[in-house]
């Protein structure tokens, strides 16, 4: 049995291409009777956050680590980046396949010791990275995110690129 790990910082009940092809391959997954995990964080855009923890949802085991919602930023960045780096260190396992669909889950994994990593690329990154997207005063986090993005794809070679791989996806995620 195929041990997979699916993540990405957003998932369910969030609502996205992110959340949906997290989902949509986890039972893929389930069917092939593949061991699969989702990690992802506990933050609910424009909503209260969930609890933080494991959980089952649809025969799928979900962990979230905890991202604060209020606080300095500085203080909110090293709770959520180590949170997630214990949730992720406490699934790891040396025959684990890892598909990450976020820069950041990428960069998690790699610091929790997976060796396995096939960061799944969305196909418009080129347009997200740009300084138009820039919000106003967040120029330090943009910079942050955009150093992130080139590290996690210039650091693994096993990239691929989602609309590529839905086009010719039967339901396989770990070949």
């Amino acid at each position: 049995m195929k041990k997979v790990l699916l993540t990405s910082n957003l998932y369910l009940p969030n609502i996205g291409g992110i959340e949906n092809s997290l989902h949509h391959l986890a039972l893929c997954g389930l069917k092939k009777r593949e061991d699969i995990r989702i990690i992802t964080s506990n933050i609910i855009d424009g909503g209260e956050y969930l609890k933080s923890g494991d959980t089952i949802e649809d025969g799928i085991n979900i962990s979230r680590y905890k991202v604060n919602k209020d606080g300095v930023k500085l203080t909110k960045g090293i709770v959520h980046i180590s949170s997630a780096i214990r949730t992720y260190f406490k699934y790891r396992d040396n025959k684990t396949i890892v598909i990450a669909r976020y820069h950041w889950s990428v960069i998690f994994c790699f610091l929790s010791g997976y060796k396995n990593i096939r960061y799944l690329v969305p196909g418009v990154v080129k347009n997200q990275n740009k300084k138009s997207n820039l919000k106003k005063n967040n120029l330090i986090s943009f910079t942050i995110d955009s150093f992130i993005q080139r590290l996690a794809l210039r650091a693994y070679p096993n990239r691929i690129l989602f609309q590529t791989m839905m086009l010719h996806a039967k339901c396989s995620i770990a070949s």
